[in-house]
């Protein structure tokens, strides 16, 4: 009569096939260190190359202005303001460094041709000095004169009156109308008052006196009566023209 042993798990698989080996649960342990390396950084050449554009570039913008300002040259410029028919001197200049395109600007080294010569119009104080504002003659030639005209409130237009302008010269009446005795006149300068150029503009022209040029007769009957119209306060100065305006 036969037996039968009965399952003994510990002795291998069924039919006494050898128990292959024990699966643990749960997650396969860590090992320390176990990770991928990283991959290596992209190089990116389109960043490299455009640093270097930008300092080239930079290199050749600083090489340009340093050209640029070789060629700057030196020209003579107004000191301060320089009235019509005014003889220049050496101590109404400076010097200027321009980059000089325009061929009519003065060089400095040129002062000596400027010194002596007049103004043929208003200069302001820094314009750069060229040949179109320089004469040869002054404002006085015959039969022209220059007269001092002091005015009172009144007897100047609200806006004043300052170098360079056109006048016409009446004369006050009693009746109001007015008698004109020079129909175009310059004025030259102004001098006194606290107006700074300009005089009769907010009151205060007593103290102002403008010079005038006109032209004058054979017998000097013109200017003897500007003259007399000024001295008796009769003077009144009407605006033309004036430069710019």
């Amino acid at each position: 009569m036969s037996v039968t042993s009965p399952y003994n798990p510990a002795a291998g698989g069924r039919n006494g096939a050898p128990a292959g080996p024990a699966t643990a649960s749960g997650p396969p342990p860590s090992v320390a260190g176990d990770r991928l390396p990283r991959p290596p950084r992209r190089r990116r050449p389109g960043f490299a190359a455009l640093a270097v554009l930008l300092v080239v570039g930079a290199a050749a913008a600083a090489g340009l202005l340093a050209i640029r300002m070789d060629e700057r040259q030196p020209v003579l410029v107004a000191r301060h303001d320089i009235a019509v028919g005014q003889r220049i001197e050496r101590s109404d200049l400076a010097v200027a460094r321009v980059a000089a395109s325009n061929l009519k600007l003065i060089a400095s080294g040129q002062v000596d041709s400027v010194v002596g010569r007049y103004a043929t119009q208003n200069i302001p104080g820094g314009r750069l000095m060229d040949a179109a504002m320089l004469g040869d003659q002054g404002t006085l030639r015959p039969p022209r004169v220059a007269m001092g005209i002091p005015l009172k409130a009144g007897n100047v237009p609200a806006s004043g009156v300052e170098a360079g302008d056109r006048v016409k010269i009446l004369r006050r009446t009693d009746n109001g109308a007015g008698e004109l005795l020079v129909a175009d006149a310059q004025v030259t300068s102004v001098t006194g008052g606290d107006q700074g150029g300009a005089f009769g503009a907010g009151g205060g022209a007593g103290a102002q006196v403008a010079t005038v040029v006109f032209d004058d007769d054979e017998e000097g009957t013109v200017s003897a009566r500007v003259g007399t119209a000024a001295v008796d306060g009769d003077a009144v100065l009407a605006l033309t023209e004036r430069e710019g305006a």
